[in-house]
């Protein structure tokens, strides 16, 4: 990234990578050659024996990996006798052999983790991008998610769309003898189509759509291409039925009212054959 190419949008993180390099290196070199005894042997009134000495020197040297994990040392200590100024004796030295753990200035997991995460942040902002585009968070629901993905959508990705539909568009199609097309490239559709279902509910029972008007999302909801009913009716609107009563005191009024019209027409009837014959 320099001269004609300009300069990278992660030029400045570069000493943080540079950090996280090392980093991962120092957490390696812990354990392939970290010190599986961590601690210090001290010796009071006497000294380790040559073979002692070499023993432990060969110990540490060859102590790296994890196959020497879990060996044991074992020291034999000469003591250094004393006079007594009286007698002019030698008295046996009172050897003392001390191991002091120093496990507690080890570091008990990787270091530099926070660091590291910092550093991962920073190059990611750069791109300007949202943890759940890398992978590193864990706390989004739906909602959340869909928000990022449209503000990275609108603030990133389609910027960047542009820039490279108007690189094209002014340099590549002019070369090809192309002055009435320009190149668009399309991004996500974040709308879903069940959603749009639940807000279209109401306009379709208000008869404010037509049947085709209405194709294109259900195709989107079976997941194939539905075409356009060419019939006239299917391109007006819908009308809105009246709602059949259910309730049980208008079925029982209803067939009340049908019995009693039966009943009058009976009547009638009855009436005209009694005049046919009086006649």
């Amino acid at each position: 990234g320099s001269g004609t190419y300009g300069v990278p949008r992660w030029i400045g993180n570069i000493v943080n990578m540079y950090g996280a390099r090392k980093a991962e290196e120092l957490n390696y070199l812990y354990f392939k050659q970290g010190r599986h005894v961590p601690a210090a042997i001290t010796v009071e009134n006497g000294m380790l024996s040559e073979s002692s000495y070499e023993q432990l020197q060969e110990y540490m040297n060859g102590i790296e990996g994890s196959d020497n994990a879990h060996k044991f040392l074992l020291l034999e200590v000469e003591g250094i006798p004393k006079k007594d100024e009286l007698s002019n004796d030698e008295e046996p030295a009172n050897v003392k052999v001390d191991i002091k753990s120093l496990a507690e200035i080890l570091q008990e997991d990787a270091l530099f983790l926070e660091y590291d995460e910092k550093t991962r942040n920073k190059i990611r902002s750069s791109f300007r991008l949202p943890p759940i585009y890398t992978g590193e968070s864990q706390d989004y629901n739906k909602a959340t998610a869909d928000t990022a993905r449209k503000t990275t959508e609108e603030q990133v990705f389609q910027p960047e769309r542009m820039i490279i539909t108007g690189k094209l568009n002014t340099l590549f199609l002019p070369d090809l003898d192309l002055w009435h097309v320009q190149l668009i490239l399309n991004g996500p559709d974040f709308r879903d189509p069940l959603e749009i279902a639940k807000v279209l509910t109401p306009f379709i029972q208000a008869g404010a759509v037509s049947p085709n008007d209405l194709r294109d999302l259900a195709g989107r909801i079976l997941g194939k291409t539905l075409e356009e009913w060419p019939e006239e009716e299917y391109h007006r609107p819908i009308e809105a039925k009246p709602k059949a009563s259910t309730s049980l005191l208008d079925t029982v009024f209803q067939k009340s009212a049908d019995s009693q019209n039966e009943l009058v027409s009976i009547l009638k009837d009855l009436r005209d054959e009694l005049e046919e014959i009086r006649k």
